[in-house]
């Protein structure tokens, strides 16, 4: 069974739909409109926020993100964007590497991710190996692309969708805190 919701929010002129995906053990498929309960949404704002603190750290590249147990609502690791040292540093990378020195290879069954950013191609395929079962992002990939952070066009969803012989995501949760994250990546190159 998968069950899908989404949710709608204004951006200038143009309305963008961000979609939450659950997905079981049928393949992933495209999502359709619903919306979170506010008590969802407060959640996923709250650890949001832990992310958008982790990017203020790299103004030019306000990538942050977190990882939390959602069973405890700890949070076991963090990550802001350094890829001016390393290329492949982003966030998440940052982040899951964080968890992996911190905790070792633990089970990631109970965790979620929390990023400022939708996933690129690299970052998502690193949680898909991971296992990592719950993402939260703001600021979608095509937004990114218009503050001047090259892309590679692939959405994070897609990706989960090409990995599904092994990585069968609980949710995929775009668009929380996006007006917040959205100013960040406006703002880079005004600083």
């Amino acid at each position: 069974m998968i069950s899908r919701r989404a949710f709608t929010y204004g951006l200038g002129v143009f309305s963008l739909t961000y979609s939450v995906a659950s997905f079981s053990q049928e393949p992933l498929a495209p999502v359709t409109a619903m919306n979170l309960s506010a008590k969802e949404k407060a959640k996923h704002e709250q650890f949001m926020r832990g992310a958008i603190e982790q990017a203020k750290k790299n103004k030019p590249y306000p990538f942050g993100a977190v990882i939390v147990n959602q069973e405890t609502g700890e949070v076991v690791a963090e990550g802001v964007n350094v890829s001016s040292m390393n290329p492949i540093h982003h966030a998440e990378i940052v982040a899951i590497t964080d968890f992996m020195e911190r905790h070792g290879r633990a089970d990631l069954k109970n965790m979620t991710l929390y990023t400022t950013g939708e996933p690129c191609a690299m970052c998502m395929g690193a949680i898909a190996w991971c296992g990592i079962p719950r993402v939260v992002w703001g600021s979608s990939i095509e937004k990114i692309r218009q503050s001047g952070i090259r892309q590679i066009d692939i959405g994070a969803v897609e990706v989960a969708k090409r990995a599904k012989e092994f990585y069968r995501p609980d949710s995929l949760i775009a668009g929380i805190l996006a007006s917040e994250s959205d100013l960040l990546f406006d703002q880079r190159n005004h600083r």
